[in-house]
C-alpha cells in the first residue's frame, strides 16, 4: 500500500511531494515514514458509526428507496429470478466476446 498523504508520529503533514522526495520532511524531530490517519467512518466511535448507519436506514425506508420483502412472497421470487437472469446474461455476454 503506497502512502499518498498522512501525518508523522509528531502531528506534521506529509503530502505527496514529500513523500516523493520533492519537498523537504516537514518534520522537525526526525520521524521518517507518515502514518495515515483514519478518514470518514473509521475515525467514528462504534456507538457514533451506528447511530450514524441507523440514521441512513430509517431515512432510506423513510423515502420508499429502501425495502423489505415478505419471506416467500412472489414479489421477493420475481425480483430473485430477474437478478439472476442478469448475472447469467452478463456472464454469457462476456464468454462470448472472450479472445
Amino acid at each position: 500500500m503506497s502512502v499518498t498523504m498522512g501525518y508523522c508520529a509528531c502531528g506534521q503533514r506529509w503530502t505527496k511531494a514529500h513523500i516523493a522526495g520533492l519537498l523537504p520532511s516537514p518534520c522537525t524531530k526526525g520521524c521518517a515514514v507518515p502514518v495515515p490517519r483514519p478518514r470518514g467512518f473509521a475515525c467514528l466511535s462504534p456507538e457514533e458509526r451506528a447511530a450514524r448507519a441507523g440514521k441512513g436506514g430509517r431515512a432510506a425506508q423513510a423515502s420508499g428507496k429502501a425495502h423489505r420483502f415478505a419471506p416467500g412472497s412472489e414479489l421477493a421470487r420475481s425480483a430473485g429470478r430477474k437478478g439472476g437472469e442478469m448475472v447469467h446474461a452478463r456472464r454469457r455476454a462476456r464468454e462470448e466476446n472472450a479472445p
